[in-house]
């Protein structure tokens, strides 16, 4: 009975102890999804790229200024990779849609 409290606790503090995963999830467990926050900052994008490019340049100096430490590079290599798809994905996906709405309407 004693390992299934502690285990029941340590699970629920463990969970509880990370805000950055807990708030969005209690959020989209009663409908309060960030789409709101996300349209809100909407008018920074530019601001907030500037600043993503930045810090990507500090990071990737202080990153390849070393020998050695393959494994930092790649997973450099890979979040920047991804930073960049998922900030062109909304344009492109978007784009789609609108083409394909427009040749559905008869619209080209």
């Amino acid at each position: 009975m004693k390992n299934i409290i502690s285990s029941i606790a340590g699970t629920t503090l463990g969970f509880l102890s990370r805000p950055c995963c807990s708030i969005p999830f209690f959020y989209s467990l009663f409908g309060l999804g960030s789409s709101g926050v996300a349209s809100a900052l909407e008018p920074y994008r530019e601001l907030f790229l500037m600043i993503a490019l930045i810090s990507f340049s500090i990071g990737g100096y202080l990153t390849f200024r070393v020998s050695g430490a393959m494994f930092n590079k790649v997973f450099f290599v890979a979040s920047v990779t991804l930073t960049f798809i998922f900030l062109y994905l909304p344009k492109i996906w978007f784009t789609s849609i609108e083409v394909v709405e427009g040749i559905s309407k008869g619209a080209l």
